[in-house]
């Protein structure tokens, strides 16, 4: 049986077993409902093309989950925000191993502590240039273990839900691809804590005669919906071999972030290319509170009750989409972020951003400002 059938067999049968054995137990506890609403505003001062100013619906998301028993646990998340509804995160959890948890469904695949990251707590509105070569969500079956203080997580996966029906229509294989992350707390005493972490990602592109990449970052904002740098459809790709590397210090209310991101295209003989990219970025908690650490993840501060936060970032973030024959272009991102929190579930974000991008011999340097008004539930 060829891999990407059985890969694709693997991980539905997982998910339908998993789903039977659920359903058929009765409900340990009563269901979450859940959601969060991201309302973006942004303007740009243009240099060579032009950008819309307006505003958009980011993320409009409403879901359930919760306990099945003690073992099983499940989550249902839909987006609303676009003009059709999309999944988000569609899975059924199994806990009842001391080593860690099995999850199959739709989720993250274990790479990139900013992707990872809940867009409730981002520091920044958009993530940083380096997120364009990380894999978002897909369906498949993963497992990761459960100590806080050393993490491995390893994860089969297909394409995403919806996009089935186009596979289908074309009469091409899906794409299939194993990931692993292993993150770390090197230190973690008092108020200072160190996190590593790596990660590596192997795919195989979705076949439709010739296998096509594209990488074209948006410029950390997504208002004017088009990009500054793009490599353009890369034929010929057997494969994509991805490889991050994270590392995060937290001292108080003082937090600093950074990733490397690099990606190589196995193209059987012909010219391969490899791009790559990073960000670094810190804050500070103006007003004492620190960032949470969970599962590997920082989240938004604790607030007592009656207890409003202010948070000041700084980010520099960079893509190099150079590599032989593929002219993609470089962009660098320069950052500043104010971010409000009158209480444990309302933001308000604001960043502003100096872009500097260079395509095929052409600069284009806009600046940009944003806003978020965030609601979670």
């Amino acid at each position: 049986m060829p891999a990407p059938a059985l890969s694709l067999r693997l991980a539905f049968a997982s998910i339908t077993t998993l789903a039977m054995l659920a359903v058929s137990m009765p409900l340990h506890a009563e269901p979450q409902v859940f959601g969060r609403i991201h309302l973006d505003y942004g303007t740009h001062a243009e240099d060579e093309r032009d950008l819309g100013d307006g505003h958009r619906l980011r993320r409009a998301r409403l879901g359930v989950g919760g306990a099945i028993d003690r073992r099983w646990s499940y989550h249902s998340e839909l987006d609303l925000a676009g003009s059709e509804v999309d999944f988000a995160d569609v899975w059924i959890g199994y806990s009842g191993f001391d080593a860690g948890k099995v999850r199959a469904g739709q989720f993250k695949v274990p790479f990139s502590l900013d992707e990872l990251t809940s867009s409730n707590s981002t520091t920044f509105i958009e993530r940083a240039l380096p997120n364009v070569f990380a894999p978002s969500r897909r369906v498949g079956i993963g497992f990761h273990s459960l100590d806080e203080n050393l993490d491995i997580s390893v994860m089969a996966f297909g394409q995403q839900l919806g996009e089935a029906d186009d596979r289908v229509a074309d009469g091409s294989d899906e794409n299939y691809g194993f990931a692993a992350r292993v993150r770390g707390t090197a230190l973690r005493q008092d108020d200072r804590l160190l996190h590593l972490g790596m990660a590596l990602a192997n795919e195989k592109p979705r076949h439709e005669g010739d296998e096509t990449v594209r990488f074209r970052p948006r410029p950390e904002s997504s208002i004017a919906g088009i990009s500054l740098v793009d490599t353009g459809d890369i034929e010929n790709v057997d494969r994509l071999e991805r490889r991050g590397l994270e590392t995060a210090w937290r001292h108080g209310r003082f937090l600093a972030q950074g990733e490397y991101i690099q990606v190589d295209l196995d193209r059987g003989g012909q010219s391969d290319y490899s791009f790559d990219g990073y960000y670094a970025q810190m804050s500070w908690m103006l007003t004492g509170q620190r960032k949470r650490y969970r599962n590997g993840m920082f989240e938004n501060p604790r607030l007592r009750r009656g207890e409003t936060a202010w948070e000041f970032a700084v980010r520099y973030s960079e893509v190099d989409l150079n590599d032989g024959g593929i002219q993609g272009g470089t962009q660098r991102n320069k950052g500043f972020g104010l971010n409000y929190y009158p209480n444990p579930d309302v933001r308000v974000m604001a960043n502003y951003l100096r872009v500097r991008s260079r395509f095929q011999g052409d600069t284009d340097d806009p600046s940009i400002w944003l806003i978020r008004g965030q609601v979670n539930f």
